[in-house]
């Protein structure tokens, strides 16, 4: 959660900050008039964004991963799905290194090998969502 008074304190503001991150891709994808061109747009408008949180550093708090680090990949997971990680690469390379620094985590990379979900049409929002994403197509 962060080492020192100064560090906890940024660890639950960016916590706030990544729960509104999450919202603000994922909710517009249940809007009725959802327009998957528009939602891109401004995903990669909130991409500039955590790039410039993420400035030099390995993680949002330096060289350790906070519990953030892991919401932050979750989100970043959801709209790389959506985008499309080629898209991503190109536009935003510092962001898929991100990501895959997370996933080299010991721990992390030990819970991905377990846990990789059978292939399946299930999608990644719930299924009346307008735009969606099928992980395992």
């Amino acid at each position: 959660m962060g080492a020192s008074d100064k560090e906890k304190q940024t660890c639950e503001k960016l916590a706030t900050d990544m729960a509104a991150l999450k919202k603000r891709i994922v909710d517009p994808c249940y809007n009725d008039d959802a327009n998957k061109e528009k939602l891109i747009e401004a995903i990669f408008k909130e991409f500039e964004t955590i790039k410039g949180l993420l400035d030099s550093k390995n993680f949002l708090l330096g060289k350790q991963p906070c519990f953030v680090d892991f919401s932050l990949y979750e989100t970043l997971v959801f709209a790389t799905l959506l985008v499309g990680k080629d898209m991503v690469a190109k536009t935003f390379p510092e962001l898929i290194s991100y990501q895959t620094r997370v996933e080299d985590l010991p721990n992390m990379k030990k819970h991905l090998t377990n846990n990789v979900p059978p292939k399946s049409n299930v999608p990644f929002n719930m299924r009346y969502c307008k735009i969606n994403v099928y992980p395992n197509k």
